[in-house]
């Protein structure tokens, strides 16, 4: 392929080299902070284009496929690799879901729902080993069905780095029984982010 990339702040160049490449990349904006990439012009392989953009930085490849790569630090330890201090907990949370009503009275209805919707997925995932170990963080889109307490469909965006773990997260919330029923104006799909760390 083809690629023309600058010298530029990292981050930029990873925008840059996603859209060019047609590779979604997801990292810590923390960890590409500082960085500043080589150029990459002419022709290269996907592969081999990241990993001149990446020479001097210290993050490497976690986790690669045809159309995604996950990137982390070198010194940051693979998540699914056992650890060497097992944590006696993990600490699963769910990012803020932000909905717009069209009255007051919806709006509270949405912020109810909400709460309760997030304390179901929370209970969800922690029933699953694969979905509470490790360390990851990946944003999730569900649909329900207005008036209903079930969770028609359920979809990554993005990955976890593990994609059986990418499966075990949407089959853990595909079918779940909601405390409460959809209300009619619900905003579809919903849209969060699932955070999971050992305490």
């Amino acid at each position: 392929m083809t690629f023309n990339i600058p010298a530029q702040p990292l981050i930029d160049a990873l925008q840059a080299y996603s859209q060019q490449a047609g590779v979604q990349v997801m990292f810590e904006t923390t960890s590409a902070a500082g960085f500043r990439s080589l150029p990459v012009n002419g022709e290269f392989t996907p592969q081999a284009a990241l990993l001149t953009l990446l020479a001097d930085t210290d993050l490497r490849v976690r986790y690669s496929r045809s159309n995604a790569v996950t990137l982390a630090p070198a010194s940051v330890p693979n998540p699914d690799e056992p650890p060497i201090h097992p944590p006696v907990s993990a600490d699963i949370t769910l990012g803020t879901l932000r909905v717009r009503g069209t009255t007051d009275a919806s709006d509270r209805n949405l912020g109810e729902y909400i709460s309760l919707l997030q304390s179901d997925i929370q209970k969800a995932l922690k029933k699953g080993g694969r979905t509470r170990r490790g360390e990851y963080r990946v944003a999730v889109k569900l649909w329900v069905t207005p008036s209903s307490r079930i969770v028609d469909r359920a979809e990554l965006d993005g990955s976890t780095g593990d994609l059986d773990r990418d499966s075990s997260i949407a089959e853990s919330l595909r079918g779940l029984v909601l405390s409460q029923q959809a209300p009619p104006n619900m905003p579809l799909p919903i849209r969060f982010m699932i955070s999971i760390h050992a305490l």
